[in-house]
């Protein structure tokens, strides 16, 4: 199947799935990023919290954001999005966890989306002159948006996560750097497929 017609099944799935988690109380209880849990020994929270969401906005922004950027890395190269998906929520966990030991409890997809939006951006860089200037523009808004919420404390776009709830720098920061350095250090293989749409997926 060519590649610019491949269904983005790991987009599709991942997203449903957050719908899903976040509609049903005792999944999410289930699967949150919870500090306490997570010490007791259940590590499945590192990938599962990041599927908990606590306003429908929120849920609704993160997968908007997860699924076009999704689509676009997907639909040219699946395994490209799943490490880079299965990388970056267990470095946001793992970063979350030690050096925000008041962070009790975290959800959301906003950090994978800063990731994948990173990995967009280099990958445009690398590919020519008009993709460069798109893959820059990408990286001025990620690094306005991490500055908006360091100095406001609040997400972008966002009016609030609920009571109690605060926006984590630390984990959209994470998947910017972790995007970009995928985009830096990946195969060129991506950027190839990006130019040339006839290309097919070797599976």
């Amino acid at each position: 199947m060519p590649a610019t017609t491949k269904l983005p099944v790991t987009t599709l799935t991942v997203v449903g799935l957050a719908v899903i988690v976040s509609a049903s109380p005792t999944l999410s209880r289930w699967l949150v990023w919870d500090r306490a849990a997570i010490a007791d020994g259940q590590w499945w929270r590192m990938w599962t919290g990041h599927l908990v969401h606590f306003t429908p906005q929120h849920l609704c922004l993160d997968a908007v954001a997860v699924a076009i950027a999704g689509w676009l890395i997907e639909s040219r190269a699946r395994r490209s999005w799943a490490l880079l998906g299965v990388a970056t929520t267990l470095a946001i966990s793992l970063l979350t966890y030690v050096f925000c030991p008041a962070m009790q409890i975290y959800g959301g997809l906003s950090g994978v989306a800063c990731a994948m939006y990173g990995y967009l951006a280099l990958l445009g860089i690398r590919a020519g002159e008009r993709p460069r200037r798109i893959g820059l523009a990408i990286l001025v808004l990620l690094a306005t948006k991490i500055g908006w919420e360091v100095s406001t404390g609040r997400m972008l776009f966002v009016s609030g996560t609920g009571d109690g709830y605060v926006v984590l720098s630390l984990a959209h920061a994470t998947g910017i750097v972790a995007g970009a350095l995928a985009g830096v250090a990946g195969p060129g293989r991506l950027a190839s497929l990006t130019q040339e749409g006839a290309h097919y997926e070797r599976t």
